[in-house]
């Protein structure tokens, strides 16, 4: 088992959210289950009980409370809110894997959840009349490395900003 550390609770200094990896087989994705894990005696408690299966990511209120969850499986993803009030579970969105009509972000101390949602070609942005600049580099990985993408994606960049910015 590994674990990963999601999450420091407002204003409680012993204890901490901890994800504990949980393999599911060869070729799967592993599941991850909360924990409060309390930094100084080493006791954890589970905050997963109630959780719908197959999560992936969790997101914490302020106190530590789980507050929504990404499950996936079979080529599927949903985001699943968990109520304050009621501690209830439900389903907010449900989609292909890769394909996300908006990402969760942040939760705020008054249990908000902040999301941000596509800009590509097919996004809000473009259903708003703001096309954005999309450029994509099918011989690059994760950054502009080629000089003549670098410079096409500037010049782009130039033409779109002024464009945009310029004093009307």
């Amino acid at each position: 088992m590994s674990h990963v550390l999601p999450h420091v609770p407002a204003g409680n200094g012993s204890e901490v959210i901890v994800g504990e990896y949980a393999a599911q087989g060869p070729g799967r994705e592993a599941e991850v289950h909360a924990k409060r894990l309390n930094v100084n005696n080493g006791a954890a408690t589970s905050l997963s009980y109630g959780a719908p299966p197959d999560v992936r990511q969790g997101m914490f209120d302020d106190k530590g409370e789980p507050r929504l969850v990404v499950t996936r499986a079979q080529g599927r993803a949903a985001h699943h809110w968990r109520d304050a009030a009621s501690g209830q579970w439900r389903l907010l969105a449900a989609f292909d894997a890769y394909r996300a009509p908006w990402s969760p972000h942040h939760v705020d101390g008054n249990g908000g959840l902040f999301e941000t949602v596509p800009a590509g070609p097919d996004g809000i942005l473009t259903e708003a009349g703001n096309p954005p600049l999309w450029r994509a580099y099918p011989d690059e990985g994760h950054g502009l490395f080629k000089t003549e993408n670098r410079v096409d994606f500037m010049t782009q960049r130039e033409g779109f900003l002024a464009q945009h910015l310029a004093p009307k």
